[in-house]
């Protein structure tokens, strides 16, 4: 009996330690236990309690996993939804600056609103360094003046104001009493509600300059009109007009 092997032995101690092997069996595992320490360590280690997991503490460690989860998958659409705002409002940037206009011409071609859409150009004027002056024919109206204030921001150029109508009329001898020139006056700066511009068309042959509050207005003759157009400062209108020497033919205060 002593000849059996541990391999034996060891397939056996299962059954030994739960009691279901017969006598003889009992017996002559017993024998080679004597004898064995090998299989006696084993047989200890098959008697030790069997410790289960606290199921309380794995159901905290899980709980707490998945709240570190719950975290990281916040985090991570957050994130996402923060370079989405960042790169639609990247996109809009870039929309907006493509869209501005870059040049004089590009904000006159926006002017398509009656009364102020724009035909043909009579001239422009540049007023300091950051403005321009365009002076034009109302697109649905040939005989009708009007006039396109822009400033230039950077790279970027913006409508100020637009004037109101003035109408085109041929030069000749107005009758006694009547006015020597139309003028019209638009203020335009906030800051400086005196600031504005000035239009002018001639209606005596005679006048050769205007001046508006002391400045002059530059001229133009256009189809057989005398234009006059500037920027000038006034907080009351004051307006003088000359023949070719210089001389004085009329002022008109209001």
């Amino acid at each position: 009996m002593n000849q059996i092997s541990c391999n034996v032995i060891g397939d056996l101690l299962p059954l030994y330690v739960d009691d279901v092997v017969s006598a003889d069996t009992r017996r002559l595992v017993e024998e080679h236990l004597a004898s064995c320490p090998t299989c006696q360590a084993r047989l200890e280690q098959m008697r030790q309690p069997v410790v289960l997991p606290n199921f309380q503490n794995v159901q905290e460690q899980d709980a707490q996993a998945l709240k570190g989860i719950k975290r990281k998958l916040k985090r991570s659409r957050l994130l996402v939804a923060v370079c989405a705002a960042l790169l639609t409002a990247a996109l809009f940037l870039v929309i907006w600056a493509v869209r501005q206009p870059r040049s004089v011409d590009q904000v006159l071609e926006t002017i398509t609103a009656t009364p102020f859409a724009v035909g043909e150009e009579i001239t422009r004027q540049a007023v300091g360094d950051d403005l321009t002056l365009v002076l034009y024919r109302n697109q649905d109206d040939e005989r009708t003046l009007q006039s396109a204030l822009i400033r230039r921001s950077g790279p970027f150029y913006r409508l100020v104001r637009c004037s109101g109508s003035l109408e085109l009329e041929p030069m000749g001898k107005p009758k006694s009493g009547e006015l020597r020139a139309r003028m019209l006056i638009s203020w335009y700066d906030r800051d400086e509600p005196e600031k504005c511009v000035v239009l002018a068309v001639a209606r005596d042959q005679t006048v050769e300059g205007i001046s508006y509050c002391g400045t002059p207005l530059e001229t133009v003759e256009f189809n057989g009109c005398r234009v006059f157009f500037g920027i000038a400062s006034g907080d009351y209108e004051l307006y003088q007009l000359y023949d070719k020497d210089g001389t004085e033919l009329a002022h008109y205060a209001e």
